[in-house]
């Protein structure tokens, strides 16, 4: 039988003691030999949560599903995984605005990621265009550069890349660390959530939220979902927290899953809104005393329907990419050296939403200089396989034709 919320059974409870009852059964789960307590108290009580077999077995899936993502992930070539995170960063970025009503577009997104990534190969500061320091949060993902928060002041530095030139001043955080005024979420003149107050409050909560993520007796995705809940919860800035906290939510994930799952989580949430604000709603309801154990499974369970997209999403991209590898092998008139660019190209069209590739990355991912990437490039495009599609920098992608050859 599915999980029954403490609010569920008071409500189905018609007798004159339901009040006694559930006082009763909220005690019996907290002392629960299946009963995770954070040690964190909230209105409703301490935060905690139960490893009910439900719970469990989704867990286990997760991870196992996991491991072919790994495999599928590890046998794509370099270019195609670039490619592929940079479009699922791009996603994660434009999705996680979306849930929060901001309005970005996913070709200014990539812009500020091709943004960062010159920065950094010309050893230059980022620009001032949009989302370049979200984006330059999630790049460190990438390569084992992000930023893993340790204390309550390392939260708020994330805070400030992820909103970077997008919170209007009377906005800003006005405390030593986060806001120094109380908050409310409302909706159609119904108060749906009180932030944590005072900030004093708000530094020992996030604190607890931190301890909890580094807490090795908890199986860590519990603790990384757990966490998200008490981000929000908390509330520790005006706006921007459900950014923010999404960030943070990869970043804790991400210890446990790989990459492209967990960069995969905000689209669901994107799609599946409803279920996601109900189940803060749920946990939050004082009838359930700060039960969590349904915000655990709620946010698995878009969790493994996100990876589960994934996955799918994976192995066709991986059989078409490897038809057009025979394809490119099978050209004739094409040198070793011509059919590496045209590979290179490929990769970089099916697995990017936003494909173009320089002469410099051609010639980093070739191993070769410049001037003889620009040649093959070149080549190509006079054999009306690629194409530039941008002069400043100058990058080349798949032309139309080239693309129909490759069957992509």
């Amino acid at each position: 039988m599915p999980y029954q919320t403490l609010a569920k059974l008071f409500h189905q409870n018609s007798s004159a003691d339901r009040y006694a009852d559930l006082e009763r059964l909220a005690a019996e789960r907290l002392v629960s030999e299946s009963s995770v307590r954070t040690g964190i108290i909230l209105e409703a009580g301490e935060l905690f949560f139960l490893v009910t077999p439900e719970l469990a077995l989704l867990s286990e899936k997760t991870l196992r599903s996991e491991r072919t993502v790994s495999r599928v992930w590890q046998e794509l070539p370099q270019v195609a995984q670039r490619a592929y995170l940079h479009d699922l960063i791009n996603a994660e970025i434009f999705y996680s605005n979306e849930i929060e009503g901001v309005r970005s577009t996913r070709r200014e997104i990539a812009e500020a990621l091709r943004n960062v990534q010159e920065a950094k190969r010309e050893q230059r500061t980022l620009g001032q265009k949009r989302f370049v320091e979200f984006a330059a949060l999630y790049l460190g993902l990438t390569d084992q550069q992000g930023v893993y928060p340790e204390t309550a002041r390392d939260i708020r530095a994330i805070y400030d890349q992820v909103t970077a030139g997008e919170i209007a001043e009377n906005d800003r955080p006005d405390g030593k660390i986060f806001r120094a005024g109380s908050v409310e979420v409302v909706s159609a003149a119904k108060t749906l959530h009180a932030g944590v107050f005072p900030e004093q409050r708000i530094i020992e909560v996030i604190e607890g939220m931190l301890a909890l993520t580094k807490d090795e007796s908890i199986p860590q995705l519990y603790s990384a979902a757990l966490s998200h809940f008490i981000f929000e919860y908390a509330h520790p800035f005006y706006d921007g927290n459900g950014r923010t906290g999404r960030y943070l939510l990869s970043v804790f994930l991400n210890e446990s899953l790989s990459l492209p799952t967990v960069l995969s989580l905000s689209r669901t949430i994107a799609e599946h809104k409803a279920a996601y604000y109900a189940a803060f709603e749920e946990t939050e309801d004082p009838l359930n005393h700060a039960d969590a154990t349904v915000f655990i499974f709620q946010m698995l369970t878009l969790l493994r329907l996100a990876q589960s997209t994934l996955l799918d999403n994976l192995l066709s991209k991986q059989k078409a990419l490897k038809d057009a590898q025979q394809r490119i092998g099978a050209r004739a008139a094409l040198d070793s050296h011509a059919k590496d660019a045209l590979y290179l190209l490929a990769q970089d069209g099916l697995f990017s939403a936003y494909p173009g590739v320089s002469a410099l990355e051609v010639a980093e991912t070739l191993q070769v200089g410049a001037q003889t990437a620009r040649k093959y490039l070149a080549g190509l495009e006079a054999c009306g396989l690629a194409e530039p599609i941008s002069l400043r920098p100058k990058r080349f992608a798949l032309s139309e034709d080239g693309a129909k050859q490759l069957g992509l």
